[in-house]
């Protein structure tokens, strides 16, 4: 028989039997364990057990026996909308403490007990910050290189144009002189488009949000498109639902979202001996789906987390 001794954990709420020995038991690993353990009796207003580690964490302002100081401030948000709460449903909450922040979730148990999980989350999410930093800084220079990328290309153009134009201009015939005139007309109305753009990506605050009877917008979508691709003999395929589909949104801005994805689906069917685009939607019950797919080769999966990144490329000396 081991030699036991009675030591009192959680506060004095609760005694267990230990034995003498350094073996771990249930009581040492609730005391211990870096995570607060916060144990409320809603029917009487008690605080049940609470380990040293929640202890520590409000031991500044709430008092650990203090049910209603414990209570309102893990609930006080919740007071204002009680009937809303399913009390039998765990719940994952985030509260800000100070200059902490804890995750905690709240598990309700039977005979009107609640138990609260504290975690310190203060270290982690400033971690996070500082790698959401750290991304923010990489899309704001792959931005800058890719508008670089795109002004270049028209540009240099342009600029080649004209040296050739003043370099052979006597001697040149009035039929090639036009023909560069209208070359350089075509890459300014390039930089004209990207300006236009650079300012619709300043201005999407400023949206138009309204119904859009998309039994009508697709249709005269897909006409404009198909002017385009029929220029660069690419099949078309829709694939519509008989039945009227409407949704909110700008259609201005859906419309730009759509030829964008369009425009980038040629590019990837340049190399393709019979290209193809179809495009589809449809509604899954609350939700509707639009998709454009085309018989090319696809993106590498290595560079799909960049595809929405404003301006960014995969394509050599794109512009």
């Amino acid at each position: 028989m081991k030699r036991l001794k009675k030591q009192t954990h959680l506060n004095g709420l609760a005694t267990v039997e230990k034995p003498l020995n350094n073996a771990w038991h249930y009581a040492d690993l609730i005391e211990n364990i870096d995570m607060g353990i916060i144990v409320l009796d809603l029917l009487k207003e008690r605080v049940v057990a609470m380990n040293k580690t929640a202890e520590n964490y409000f031991k500044n302002s709430v008092k650990p026996i203090d049910f209603r100081s414990l209570y309102n401030l893990f609930f006080q948000a919740d007071d204002k909308n009680q009937m809303n709460i399913n009390w039998y449903v765990p719940r994952e909450q985030v509260l800000e403490y100070g200059s902490r922040t804890f995750g905690y979730t709240i598990h309700p148990m039977q005979g009107g007990y609640m138990g609260l999980f504290v975690q310190d989350i203060t270290q982690k999410l400033r971690q996070r910050e500082k790698i959401e930093s750290i991304e923010f800084v990489d899309n704001i220079d792959t931005i800058f290189a890719g508008i670089h990328q795109e002004f270049s290309k028209p540009v240099g153009k342009i600029k080649h144009l004209l040296k050739v134009l003043r370099k052979t201009f006597e001697k040149t015939p009035l039929k090639n002189i036009r023909r560069s005139i209208d070359l350089a007309l075509g890459q300014l109305n390039k930089l004209e488009f990207l300006l236009k753009l650079l300012r619709d990506f300043n201005s999407y605050n400023a949206l138009n949000i309204q119904t859009i009877r998309l039994s009508a917008f697709m249709p005269r979508f897909v006409s404009l498109a198909n002017q385009f691709l029929q220029r660069k003999e690419i099949q078309l395929e829709t694939i519509f639902p008989d039945e009227e589909i409407f949704c909110e949104g700008d259609p201005e801005l859906l419309k730009k979202a759509l030829f964008n994805i369009i425009t980038n689906a040629v590019d990837a069917l340049s190399d393709i001996l019979y290209p193809k685009i179809i495009v589809t939607f449809y509604q899954n019950i609350d939700r509707i789906h639009i998709t454009i797919e085309d018989n090319g080769h696809g993106v590498p999966a290595f560079l799909q987390d960049k595809v929405f990144y404003p301006f960014y490329t995969s394509k050599i000396g794109a512009g």
